[in-house]
């Protein structure tokens, strides 16, 4: 079993010109295996929402946290993929604690910078 974190409300810094460089909601934070433990900051801070998907390894949810590359190899984007912010707080996703690959799946959108 796979831990994600995911952030959910805004990191916008001083300079935006740099916010593709930072976490942005939706964006998977961070992805632990089973047995990780989160700390207390990261648990009631209220950036973040965990979620456990119960088939998957962190290795099979890297791909959550590719980040966007130029000709040059250099990350010009922090993510290539986030998770469908408003289905994700909606329905039947809204206190959903844990989900299966395929159902995280259905979030996965391509990243838009403005």
């Amino acid at each position: 079993m796979a831990h994600l974190c995911i952030r959910v409300l805004p990191n916008q810094g001083v300079t935006p010109e740099l916010n593709r460089l930072r976490t942005q909601e939706g964006d998977a934070v961070a992805i632990q295996e089973d047995g990780h433990a989160w700390s207390k900051s990261e648990l009631t801070c209220g950036q973040y929402r965990f979620l456990e998907i119960i088939d998957a390894t962190q290795k099979d949810l890297d791909y959550l946290v590719e980040s966007e590359l130029d000709a040059d190899e250099q990350m010009v984007g922090r993510r290539l993929l986030t998770l469908n912010m408003a289905t994700l707080q909606s329905g039947g996703w809204a206190n959903r604690k844990s989900a299966t690959q395929a159902q995280l799946d259905t979030l996965v959108i391509p990243r838009v910078y403005p």
